[in-house]
């Protein structure tokens, strides 16, 4: 009947399709593993040029042009007439001196990092062994608390302690710890860092930058004499790393007149965690 044979073509279409997509698929499949080996052999095509330039320029030396030979661009960089010996060597010393500086400031970056990962160890290892919190600490931490209650009108027992000085809130010093090179004190919770990868404590770098300045030169690194700009150099506060709590950042409590006279020590703990991240 006609329904029946509607139906086997569709079948036959059907069946024509799957073998054809089937077909299809094995095809891509082949390509893909083809693609594959062509890119593994196009990277070693790849290294075997890369060998042969690196063979080539190991064992190319500079040498004068004889008689008529013919130069191309890239000949003419070891291939040299006998007026390009000068300016070439002028070239090749300038670039020289650019590595150089690059090299430099290479070692001067890792010189840093290495400096910071020596302090963080050496921190670390101070915390480890139970030295978390100093008198000095325990003396700041009362005075807070003497500020507190002294401005909500309530008096104290025992005298206001000083503020312990920045210096003194640091571990105790160990033989390894680095010294400034100009005053030989600690370098501890607050140094200058310097671009070259050397540290001083900060008067003697305010002292250095007056004293570059009235001469007008260039700062120099008191350590290995290399010049540097003024904008290079970084400034560490760690204050607020050793001291959890500080003085600036401890919550008020009481009136308005309280809050006041504790407004610009809050700011000045704000500008102490700005110039940290310089």
């Amino acid at each position: 009947s006609q329904t029946g044979a509607l139906a086997q073509r569709d079948a036959r279409r059907k069946a024509d399709l799957l073998r054809a997509g089937q077909a299809q698929l094995e095809e891509l499949a082949q390509r893909r593993a083809l693609y594959l080996k062509s890119a593994a052999l196009g990277l070693a095509q790849r290294g075997r040029l890369y060998a042969l330039d690196e063979l080539a320029q190991c064992t190319g030396r500079m040498r004068w042009r004889v008689g008529g030979e013919k130069r191309d661009a890239l000949d003419m960089l070891h291939i040299l007439e006998a007026g390009e010996v000068a300016g070439r060597s002028v070239e090749l010393s300038n670039d020289r001196a650019v590595a150089d500086v690059q090299l430099r400031e290479a070692l001067s970056t890792l010189r840093y990092l290495l400096l910071l990962e020596q302090r963080d160890r050496e921190r670390g290892a101070f915390d480890g062994a139970g030295g978390g919190e100093t008198r000095e600490d325990e003396t700041l931490r009362d005075e807070i608390r003497g500020d507190e209650t002294q401005g909500e009108g309530l008096e104290t027992s025992s005298p206001k302690t000083a503020p312990a000085p920045a210096s003194s809130l640091a571990p105790p010093a160990s033989a390894s710890e680095d010294v400034c090179p100009i005053c030989h004190d600690p370098l501890r919770l607050e140094f200058a860092m310097l671009s070259c990868g050397h540290a001083t404590c900060t008067k003697c770098l305010v002292r250095l930058e007056e004293v570059s300045r009235s001469r007008r030169r260039r700062l120099q690194c008191p350590t290995c004499r290399a010049f540097l700009e003024e904008s290079d150099v970084a400034f560490v506060d760690r204050r607020h790393e050793h001291l959890g709590a500080s003085k600036e950042g401890q919550d008020v409590r009481g009136s308005y007149g309280t809050k006041v006279s504790l407004l610009p020590r809050r700011v000045g703990w704000v500008r102490g965690l700005a110039d940290a991240v310089l």
